[in-house]
């Protein structure tokens, strides 16, 4: 793994608005605001989930060690991406309006979940994630991002999701958190997701006057599914996460150096 930081210049010289991102999908363009909006809390959650584990002793293996230590970093550098893009957007009016029932729900599970738990949903994310990261590098889902720095944010954090995407289940290993453990974790994650990223897309179409036009319809069902929906491709990670002999496919690793090698330029290499 290596810390790299996208080349962008500021998000607030971009001349598109924030309903228009995305080339005549604003189902997809207010999903794709939607996910980003809710990074940073996720990602804060992630960290912290690994700092409990490394704080309490019980990781052996020097490497992984290191490898979360970077994993950390990459994180730490997506949510500071990801934050400026967010304030672009709240100056435009689309706010993260279920912030606060993020911190809410928080606030009420963290007594009830102990680190390995906590743990546990980090992994279930990490693989929904690395999920859809595969998916939008394999077909492209970001490509038709009119901003160049907008579009460059979503492929380089695809790829680094993709990248780092064993660490969670390594160390999940590392302190044996168990099957029913891990099951419990992707179905509170799952729940959160398709409770969070519905409400939060929907509230975004209406700020921005999409909400009842047909074309937001259409966009819907050809994205959600189509015939490589994202319906169908979250489902299958969600239903294959089951199964007890489950890990980390190297399905994604391709396109995640693909975009890697073939947008040096478009990145800075900080550590590795």
């Amino acid at each position: 793994m290596k810390i790299r930081r996208p080349v962008y210049t500021k998000y607030t010289k971009s001349q598109f608005k924030p309903s228009e991102l995305m080339d005549g999908n604003p189902f997809k363009t207010q999903l794709f605001n939607a996910i980003s909006m809710s990074f940073p809390f996720g990602e804060a959650y992630f960290v912290s989930s690994f700092k409990q584990i490394q704080n309490s002793g019980l990781i052996k293996n020097p490497k992984l060690s290191r490898d979360i230590s970077l994993f950390n970093a990459q994180e730490a550098m997506h949510s500071s991406i990801h934050l400026e893009f967010n304030d672009y957007l709240a100056s435009k009016g689309l706010k993260f309006t279920l912030e606060g029932v993020f911190r809410a729900r928080h606030k009420l599970f963290k007594p009830i979940h102990n680190i390995k738990t906590q743990l546990s949903i980090t992994m279930a994310y990490e693989h929904i994630t690395a999920t859809l990261a595969w998916g939008n590098l394999k077909y492209g889902w970001a490509d038709d991002v009119k901003d160049e720095n907008i579009r460059r944010m979503w492929n380089w954090h695809s790829a680094e999701e993709i990248e780092h995407k064993s660490v969670a289940y390594e160390l999940y290993e590392e302190v044996h958190g168990g099957y029913l453990r891990r099951a419990y974790g992707m179905l509170f994650a799952m729940s959160c997701f398709i409770l969070d990223y519905p409400a939060q897309t929907i509230i975004n179409l209406w700020k921005t006057n999409n909400l009842f036009q047909l074309k937001t319809l259409t966009g819907a069902i050809v994205f959600l599914f189509g015939r490589v929906g994202i319906f169908w491709i979250i489902s299958r990670a969600f239903l294959t996460y089951f199964n007890p002999r489950w890990r980390p496919n190297k399905a994604g690793d391709k396109y995640a150096l693909q975009w890697l090698e073939n947008h040096a330029s478009e990145y800075t290499i900080l550590k590795e």
